[in-house]
């Protein structure tokens, strides 16, 4: 299935020329020896101008396979609760920069309770096991959204323990207990789980920022973070 952009020029750059230029920026130089097995990914997918750091220092330290699962939030509330939206288009330039052989399946997951995260994560997990190929699993998500950086910094970093800990069901109780407004919390979820059953040991953060670091406002700030999980 071939699918035209939607937010090219809006969210990154529209040309190619920019666009490369902009990823080449983004992204770290890292040669490919350097580059880490990895099961799983935990990417923002603001605007590059905002997120694009830390979406290119994440993707930049894994081994990138032809085969992704992006696994998005649906931010409008439209179609069905687990469905094939900006928060996954915004990834693939990076995996394409990295890997130009790819094929790509698209997930966007609505706000579905934990039982169903868990049937979702293992029926992936099950499902690239029996493709015999490596796969990376790419959770599309920003952190908290329009509060202070020091509420918001607050607020995520319990939710990025729980990550770090390797703890879906932890993971899913912060976010929805202490209310912390993480777009992406089911996709990063279902890929926690898929990844621990697909062996995961441990989880990496790479970087936490947020908006205000571009545009200097810190009242009302959007957290992005960075995680590789292998």
């Amino acid at each position: 299935m071939l699918r035209s952009p939607a937010v090219a020029g809006q969210f990154y750059p529209g040309s190619e020329a920019s666009l490369l230029k902009t990823l080449s920026a983004l992204v770290p130089e890292i040669q490919p020896e350097d580059r880490k097995e990895a099961l799983a990914v935990v990417s923002p997918h603001a605007g590059y101008i905002y997120s694009g750091g830390v979406a290119g220092e994440t993707f930049a330290r894994v081994k990138v396979p032809e085969s992704i699962v992006i696994l998005g939030p649906n931010h409008t509330g439209n179609g069905a609760p687990i469905a094939l939206e900006h928060s996954l288009e915004v990834q693939i330039p990076f995996l394409q920069y990295i890997q130009k052989d790819l094929s790509i399946a698209p997930i966007v997951v609505s706000h579905v309770p934990y039982e169903s995260c868990v049937a979702v994560g293992q029926g992936l997990a099950a499902a690239i096991k029996s493709y015999g190929k490596p796969v990376l699993i790419v959770a599309s998500t920003d952190m908290t959204h329009y509060e202070s950086r020091q509420a918001a910094s607050a607020k995520d970093s319990l939710a990025l323990a729980r990550i770090q800990e390797l703890d879906p069901e932890g993971l899913y109780n912060t976010v929805i207990g202490k209310r912390i407004s993480m777009c992406g919390i089911m996709p990063a979820t279902v890929a926690l789980i898929a990844a621990l059953a697909l062996g995961a040991k441990k989880a990496e953060l790479v970087r936490y920022t947020d908006s205000g670091e571009t545009s200097g406002d810190t009242s009302q700030v959007v957290g992005y973070a960075g995680l590789v999980i292998s």
